[in-house]
């Protein structure tokens, strides 16, 4: 039976997005679908983050998705990728049978390196517990 994972963040343009990717990247179980969507909606990714994130074998595409509803109802595990997302947005969800999981991570709010990788590297250790967590 597939299983269907909704990463979400603030913006859906770094956090999310890049949870996403790692994900696909990273997994090589049968049966996940994966997407990400943002709280706020916003139009464009930060060129910068990008090519921090390419550099580390990461690639994001398209625009940033505003969450809708159906992707709420769509997800069976619901990953808030963010510190600056109240978890209290999903209440209704986890009455409804799904899992959310808050990984509580920082947005990088500048162009530095050290702290984008860092943020990247953040991401994927926790994508990597969760996919040893999956059946």
């Amino acid at each position: 039976m597939a299983k269907n994972i909704l990463f979400v963040c603030k913006h859906n343009a770094f956090r999310s997005k890049f949870a996403e990717s790692i994900f696909k990247r990273l997994n090589t179980k049968a049966g996940y679908k994966v997407k990400s969507a943002g709280i706020i909606s916003s139009s464009v990714l930060n060129p910068f983050q990008q090519k921090i994130g390419k550099s580390l074998g990461f690639k994001i595409n398209g625009y940033p998705m505003p969450l809708k509803l159906t992707d709420l109802f769509w997800a069976d595990f619901i990953i808030v990728v963010a510190n600056d997302v109240p978890p209290v947005l999903f209440d209704s969800m986890k009455k409804r049978g799904k899992k959310v999981i808050v990984w509580k991570i920082p947005d990088a709010r500048s162009n530095n390196e050290v702290t984008v990788k860092k943020i990247l590297s953040l991401i994927e250790d926790k994508i990597k517990i969760l996919i040893k967590s999956l059946k």
